[in-house]
């Protein structure tokens, strides 16, 4: 059982931004962003629930949002 719960709507972040603009910017997001990213994979690989690795979604989403 997780004890780790998923991000409610009042945590949750939109990204203004459309699917030409981030894959036009992926490779700068990619390294921006690495050491997040790297840490959510790492996550991912723990654990099969989602819940688990919300927060570093979350984290991951705050650091394309930032840049």
């Amino acid at each position: 059982m997780s004890t780790t719960t998923a991000p409610n709507d009042s945590d949750s972040i939109e990204l203004k931004a459309t699917s030409a603009i981030l894959t036009a910017t992926a490779f700068w997001i990619g390294a921006e962003c690495q050491s997040v990213n790297d840490m959510f994979m790492a996550c991912k690989r723990k654990s099969n629930d989602p819940a688990n690795c919300a927060e570093a979604g979350l984290a991951i989403t705050h650091c394309v949002n930032n840049l």
